[in-house]
């Protein structure tokens, strides 16, 4: 099992040029750290989030990575449940999981924007979401609890 903190990481938000789709496929012209992170999801069953909400919403910084993980897709589309989606650029995707920290006033409708939204980044990821967790438990002991290793 691999972790990987990349709050901890220089990581720069996506300046959508799409030269990891034209002029340098499958890399970011961006010199950051993501291409540590990207290169190793591929290799991995599960691809965990953890964040806290802020404003009701999950923390900028996971819409950043996820942006930043365009370069595992292909520019091409193809017809999923009726939408077009981009075919993955290496054939495979970990499943992916969500664990965040409520604010004291996060309510369930709250909870399903968010659940939505991620459940629409792992249909664009051709995944499926396992888990979208609170944290009244450690992130460990959700992991285990949900997922045999």
């Amino acid at each position: 099992m691999e972790y990987v903190v990349a709050r901890d990481m220089d990581i720069k938000p996506c300046i959508g040029c799409w030269d990891c789709w034209a002029k340098t496929p499958g890399v970011c012209v961006l010199q950051d750290d993501m291409h540590l992170i990207l290169k190793h999801i591929n290799h991995n069953d599960l691809l965990v989030f953890a964040a806290p909400f802020s404003m009701g919403f999950f923390h900028s910084f996971v819409k950043t990575v996820q942006e930043r993980m365009i370069p595992l897709l292909l520019p091409y589309s193809e017809l999923v449940m009726g939408e077009m989606h981009h075919t993955l650029r290496y054939g495979t995707s970990p499943e992916l999981a969500f664990i965040y920290k409520p604010e004291p006033d996060t309510d369930e409708e709250d909870v399903q924007i968010n659940r939505d939204v991620f459940d629409r980044f792992a249909l664009n990821f051709s995944s499926t979401v396992v888990f979208f967790h609170s944290i009244k438990k450690s992130a460990m002991e959700i992991i285990h609890e949900t997922v045999d290793f």
